[in-house]
């Protein structure tokens, strides 16, 4: 016997319980052998398949724009499952119609909201787990609250199945009956293992009945302990309960709430409640009843940021994530771990149930969505780079109708599977577009195929330019970016030259920044003639072993390319060195343009690549700004994709005052901490930087705040002209990059694309 002065495995996020000075029977723990006993991020496989967010009720109270941000985050985050509630009593709020004999004749069931919730998953690849609970007030006796059980199992086993009739083909397979029914705050008045039993059995036969290949989960259980006055029941004492009422073959798995705050999940001393440690237990229950091939599924997962008794901080909430996500790694008899929320319910930091989210309630991330991003293994991801090849070219059909790009319109583009990207394992790919033959003064925006379109873009353009810009895509839906145009007609270009894997292989290469530093410059001499590059030719330029770049060792080089006086236009083509010219476009210009577009390029033969002039005469500059490592190597930096966020804006004053850059103006933005960039253990950013209505001819340059102003400029235009161009830049102090305009007055617009850690 053990005296407790206060249970801790009551404080089950929804169970709300606080029990003091209770006298337990305690189990006896074996030696924790079956836990990994690190604080450390961890790189676990597959483990993105087993990740997902519970975020609860309020979800469905937020807008539309609010539950786009809110499901994009969760995708972007690698995780596959999210669980929401299927309101009963928000459903079918009126009661059915009836015979003179008191037999049901129809029944009305309003699906509106869920429908919203299930469709905006599903068309970004999300799995949903479906709970149906809270009984209407014509189900359940006068008096009693919605968590009250109906009286009427049929009636609830009737919505149930009308709802799997619904969402089954929309992809809805997972069914989980009721929330804790071993707490009387659910399951009111208190609970009743065998009342439960027969609800999931009838519950069970209807889901079959509707959906033959659907999964049942056992109403996830809380956290609790055997209490004396029946409010509670522990979760092994009620599964016991019902395999013991007949309930084996009614589910396909058992749900559980393992919360362990503020104690995290592999501290040893907590053994004795800490539910981490008894899911063991909970397994043994199911072995001993011939349930051994089925998992536990853990529902809700997490703990409170803020100033509550209860709450952690949040570097505390961090490492939960990450011993939550170690602990399972290795159980293959557990399924799914969804973290309770994904965004907080409010700002009130004494408030417990405020503070669950990995995203605050302005959608600011904490620490722990980074790590949660790192330990299930969807990103910090490797660069694979690749002999550039054209994916589309509406020019002449090759990935899309063979038409322009109409006003307003999108094309969703296939890049798994196409160019050398892989069809599976990819979660980014390097895209050189461009836009030729332009109607309008316009922009293209490129994001994840299924994803909300974000008010960003990729490259901007005036009528008749050709302008092509290197953007770095998250892959969405089908292996998919989706291309929008605003305004006007334009053909639209797409090479790929590189893709990054999903971070859980052994292969690909790792990045290092360095300089800027000039490896090419026509105009004096500096890596090949002091003479322009003339119509029809190459130039082969040595990379490695100059401006930071090693001699052996490298896959891949990042470059700012330059053209400067050139005399028509034209287009200039990257490739390694000594394979085949590819018919693609790193950089298009015009007669008499200065302009600039950032260059990824795998190695060639002798460690240089190429540079290939179609037309006219022009000089070409090339400043290295990093190097990608050998396929395997440990050393460097790993890349995390993002859907495009603005993080700056003149014109709007986000980021920066709502006024033009002056002349020698800088402007240092905060990049950490904002568009889904981590507020720490970022190494680098991976931005889109736009000027646009400049009063005279200038360029931007920029670099990491705090640190000396480099000499070179990563973007050039003229007056009147919208110029983009990517930027690769380590993050300076504070989580800040800085933008210096060298004359005139130009707005300034930043979109971040990904990140390096």
């Amino acid at each position: 016997m053990s005296v407790i002065s206060e249970v801790r495995s009551g404080l089950g996020r929804r169970a709300r319980l606080a029990i003091v000075g209770l006298v337990v029977l305690m189990v006896a723990v074996p030696t924790a052998t079956w836990l990994v006993l690190s604080s450390e991020v961890t790189r676990l496989p597959r483990i993105g398949a087993r990740a997902g967010f519970s975020p609860g009720g309020n979800i469905f109270n937020e807008s539309d724009a609010e539950l786009a941000r809110s499901l994009d985050a969760m995708a972007a985050s690698g995780a596959e499952w999210v669980r929401f509630d299927f309101p009963w009593a928000s459903v079918e709020p009126d009661p059915p119609l009836l015979d003179l004999l008191g037999a049901v004749t129809s029944r009305s069931f309003k699906w509106s909201s869920i429908d919203r919730m299930v469709d905006a998953a599903h068309a970004r690849g999300l799995k949903v787990i479906a709970l149906p609970y809270l009984t209407p007030s014509w189900a359940r006796p006068p008096g009693t609250i919605d968590k009250h059980p109906p009286t009427d199992i049929g009636l609830y086993a009737g919505f149930v199945e009308a709802a799997v009739r619904r969402y089954a083909p929309k992809g809805v397979k997972v069914w989980e009956i009721w929330n804790e029914p071993n707490l009387s705050n659910f399951w009111s008045p208190k609970p009743d293992p065998l009342l439960y039993t027969t609800l999931l059995k009838a519950t069970g036969a209807a889901i079959r009945s509707a959906d033959a290949g659907a999964t049942i989960l056992l109403g996830g259980l809380s956290p609790a302990i055997d209490a004396t006055d029946g409010n509670q029941i522990s979760p092994k004492t009620f599964l016991e309960k019902v395999y013991a009422a007949g309930g084996r073959g009614s589910f396909d798995a058992v749900g559980m709430h393992p919360y362990s705050y503020p104690a995290r999940p592999l501290d040893p001393t907590t053994a004795s409640w800490n539910t981490f440690y008894r899911l063991p237990l909970i397994r043994d229950v199911m072995v001993a009843n011939g349930d051994g091939a089925k998992q536990i599924w853990s529902t809700e997962f997490g703990a409170p940021t803020g100033t509550s008794p209860q709450a952690i901080s949040e570097a505390e909430q961090a490492a939960m994530v990450t011993d939550g996500y170690n602990a399972i790694a290795d159980w293959d008899w557990h399924g799914p771990l969804l973290w309770y929320s994904l965004r907080d319910d409010g700002t009130d930091p004494n408030d417990r149930e405020q503070n669950f989210g990995l995203l605050r309630r302005d959608f600011s991330a904490k620490p722990a969505l980074a790590t949660f991003h790192s330990v299930i293994g969807g990103l910090n991801a490797n660069y694979h780079p690749l002999v550039p090849r054209a994916i589309l070219d509406t020019r002449s059909g090759n990935g899309a109708p063979l038409a322009k790009l109409g006003p307003g319109a999108r094309l969703d583009l296939q890049v798994t599977g196409r160019g050398g990207v892989p069809a599976s394992g990819v979660s980014a790919v390097v895209l050189d577009v461009t836009a030729t033959g332009p109607t309008a003064v316009s922009e293209l925006t490129v994001w994840p195929a299924g994803w909300s379109r974000p008010e960003t873009w990729a490259l901007s353009f005036r009528a008749n330019q050709t302008v092509t810009g290197l953007t770095v895509a998250k892959v969405g839906s089908g292996g998919k970016v989706s291309v929008f145009n605003r305004a006007g007609e334009t053909h639209v270009i797409g090479a790929v030259v590189g893709y990054y894997d999903d971070g859980t292989g052994t292969t690909g290469a790792r990045y290092t920044p360095v300089g800027p530093t000039r490896i090419l410059d026509t105009r004096s001499g500096n890596g090949a003639p002091a003479v322009k590059l003339g119509p029809g030719a190459s130039v082969d330029l040595q990379v490695t072993g100059r401006g930071g770049v090693p001699s052996t060792g490298v896959t891949g080089v990042v470059m700012n390319v330059t053209v400067t006086e050139p005399t028509a236009s034209s287009h200039l083509t990257a490739w390694p060195t000594g394979t085949t010219r590819p018919g693609t476009i790193s950089l298009g210009f015009a007669a008499n343009q200065t302009i600039s577009n950032l260059d990824v390029t795998r190695i060639g033969s002798g460690g240089k690549v190429s540079l290939y002039n179609r037309t006219g005469s022009t000089h070409v500059i090339a400043d290295v700004v990093g190097y990608y490592g050998p396929s395997g190597g440990t050393t460097g930096t790993r890349y995390t994709p993002l859907v495009p966020a603005r993080v700056l804006d003149t014109r709007t004053g986000n980021g920066a005052p709502t006024v033009k850059l002056g002349p020698r103006g800088t402007l240092d933005v905060q990049v950490t901490g904002r568009g889904g960039v981590p507020a720490t253990g970022v190494s680098g950013v991976v931005v889109t930087v736009t000027a646009s209505d400049p009063t005279t001819a200038s360029n931007l340059t920029v670099w990491p705040t705090g640190s000396t102003r480099p000499s070179v400029a990563n973007l050039h235009f003229t007056a009147g002209r919208i110029v983009s161009n990517s930027v690769f830049i380590r993050a300076g102090t504070g989580g800040k990059v800085s933008i210096y305009n060298s004359a005139g007055e130009v707005h300034v617009t930043t979109e971040v694309v990904g990140y390096t850690q």
